[in-house]
This record gives structure tokens, sequence and C-alpha cells, in this order.
């Protein structure tokens, strides 16, 4: 099942993200510039845009979708240490973390 995509500008982006760490509305003014009907305007247009009534229900999905990318790449760099790891124990038999290449255990770390 495939995630609904909405085309959001980079403002908007800006917004949800400030939103969602818990800025007002007179906070995301400050923080960017802008003046605070300007952020009224971009909620709006995002309510609209992605079809819901509130602020809070637009940063849930926002959050949701952030997670859900940051899910699937977390999903692709394991298997790609998986296949690394499994390259090396093909090649020199079952090694432990400390006899492996530096840069797979670094990998290894990071995920």
């Amino acid at each position: 099942m495939s995630r609904p995509r909405f085309s959001i500008t980079f403002r908007e982006q800006d917004l949800l993200q400030h939103a969602a760490a818990g800025f007002t509305d007179s906070e995301i003014s400050e923080s960017l510039g802008i003046a605070t009907n300007t952020v009224s305007t971009h909620w709006k247009r995002l309510f609209a845009k992605i079809g819901v009534t509130s602020r809070a229900h637009a940063v849930a999905i926002f959050v949701h979708h952030r997670n859900s990318e940051e899910i699937d790449m977390l999903k692709t760099k394991v298997a790609c240490l998986e296949s690394t790891l499994s390259q090396h124990i093909v090649k020199g038999g079952r090694r432990s973390m400390d006899q492996l290449p530096a840069s797979v255990c670094l990998e290894a770390q990071l995920v």
C-alpha cells in the first residue's frame, strides 16, 4: 500500500516543521521573517491542499509521513549492511566485529 504524496512548498514544509516543534503562529512568523497574516494564509492553503481542517491534523500527517520516510531509509540501510556483512562472511568465514573492515563497523554503528 503506497502512502499519499502531497506536493507542498518549501515554505509549507518550514511551517509544518516549526509547528511540529511547538512554535505558535507568531513565533513562526518571527522565525521565518514573514507576517503573521502570511502564516495564516499558508495554513489555509495547506489545509485545502492536504484536506484537513486543523493545524494539529496537518502536523500529525507531516510527522507520520516524515517518520515513515525515515523508517524506509533505515530499512534500506539495514538491508545494505546485511548484504555487506554476508559478503564478508562468505569471503572470510565468520568473523567478530573487530575483525571486519572499519567501514563496515562504522556503517553498523550508524544504523
